[in-house]
């Protein structure tokens, strides 16, 4: 039999290994220390209750590009995982150590309305996404690929009130829409050559998920937030098949199939603290509850290799992360900003494989971006980076992200 249960854990869990996309060049520029701040149309993600804060009106269209490294020393295992089968005559493991995630340009557009007595706003921005790319073609007598999308897009509808002289409260409806794709590809070229073929095709779906927001300025230059994502789940549906052609596991197989993921619920506190003239410090700390991810995961036709696993946790953690940010502005029509931060890792030693599909390390991480505001117009340019690595048994992991935003905003008075 060549399909075997580590099959189950790849596919259980090789959706986890995607990055967190968080809206607002501005708020990035910050590494998202804005949970406090939340004064522009990225309020909507961040804290929808600062939504009442912008006094304007204002529509920003924003473009962001994101990029993903990431490493296992011991590369993958050719006979376990999904390329579970292996004949005498093959290598044990593959060369190929690294494996590239890079993203197409993914935009953003977002619009805030006041009115007396309460702002409302409305958005569509990315909030996940993985594009996973591994090859290797250094192994002798084998080529291997794994290619994976996961995408998931969030509108957003808000609405904040200012409900004391110091406190504001916001709530946003969130309509999510995920997209996914796998390909695994093997092809051995010894004397009993063979090729194994896994393929998920273009899936999607939809879910929904409610965020609460709060607000409180005790003092003009001090604000205090707060805000909580209750998470999702989204029902993605399209059609699966698999192919081997070795004389030991012949089969050619198709089927319809559903995967439904559970977007983890978050939370977080934030404070922005403007005592410095033109200055604005932002410190936020948030926690994401992979501890609550799971997924079902069903073949409307099984096969020998198109197995139902059923609903399966993969037993991750709930991660912190710390943000902090500076922004001055040096001019009317200028502002400077910083920020770093840190995140853990949501899986133990034990779960760190690049077989897996999850090289996920604790990382630290900078930022820093430039806004331009003239009239009604305003520009701006934010990157963010992050860094992390380890090592376990002599064997070293890394993970590297960049993200590069352009954003441009119109006010409308």
């Amino acid at each position: 039999m060549f399909f075997s249960p580590f099959l189950f854990l790849f596919l259980s869990q090789s959706t986890l290994a995607y990055e967190l996309l968080q809206p607002g060049g501005r708020a990035n520029s910050l590494s998202g220390a804005f949970i406090g701040i939340s004064d522009d149309w990225s309020a909507l993600y961040w804290n929808p209750a600062g939504l009442f804060q912008s006094l304007d009106q204002e529509l920003a269209v924003e473009g962001e590009y994101l990029s993903l490294k990431i490493k296992d020393g011991d590369s993958l295992a050719n006979g376990t995982g999904i390329f579970s089968h292996r004949i005498e005559g093959e290598k044990e493991r593959f060369s190929q150590e690294e494996a590239f995630s890079q993203s197409h340009l993914l935009p953003s557009i977002g619009f805030i309305l006041p009115t007396k007595g309460l702002a409302l706003g409305f958005g569509i921005f990315p909030r996940l996404g993985e594009y996973l790319d591994w090859r290797d073609e250094g192994t002798p007598d084998l080529e291997a690929s794994l290619k994976r999308r996961m995408q998931i897009y969030n509108g957003s509808l808000a609405f904040s009130v200012h409900i004391a002289p110091i406190i504001y409260a916001g709530i946003s409806l969130n309509l999510l829409h995920g997209e996914y794709e796998f390909l695994a590809d093997k092809k051995y070229k010894g004397t009993r050559s063979y090729t194994f073929q896994y393929c998920l095709n273009h899936s999607k779906g939809t879910g929904f998920e409610v965020a609460l927001g709060g607000l409180c300025q005790p003092q003009q230059l001090l604000s205090l937030g707060w805000v909580y994502r209750s998470g999702g789940s989204i029902s993605l549906k399209g059609d699966a098949s698999a192919k081997c052609t070795a004389s030991d596991c012949s089969a050619d197989e198709s089927s319809s199939y559903t995967k439904r993921i559970y977007l983890p619920p978050s939370y977080g506190i934030g404070l922005a603290m403007r005592y410095i003239p033109k200055t604005t410090i932002g410190l936020d700390w948030s926690k994401v509850g992979w501890d609550s991810w799971r997924e079902d995961y069903s073949f409307e036709t099984e096969g020998s290799i198109l197995k139902s696993p059923g609903e399966r946790n993969p037993g991750w953690k709930g991660v912190d992360q710390w943000s902090l940010g500076l922004e001055i502005r040096p001019s009317e029509e200028w502002r400077l900003m910083l920020g770093s931060f840190s995140v853990q890792s949501p899986l133990s030693n034990s779960k760190i494989d690049l077989a897996n599909g999850m090289v996920e390390v604790e990382r630290l991480g900078i930022s820093g971006g430039i806004g331009y505001k003239r009239d009604s117009w305003e520009f701006g340019l934010a990157h963010l980076t992050s860094n992390g690595q380890t090592k376990i048994n002599d064997v070293g992991y890394q993970k590297d992200t960049s993200k590069t935003q352009i954003l441009i905003k119109v006010y409308f008075f």
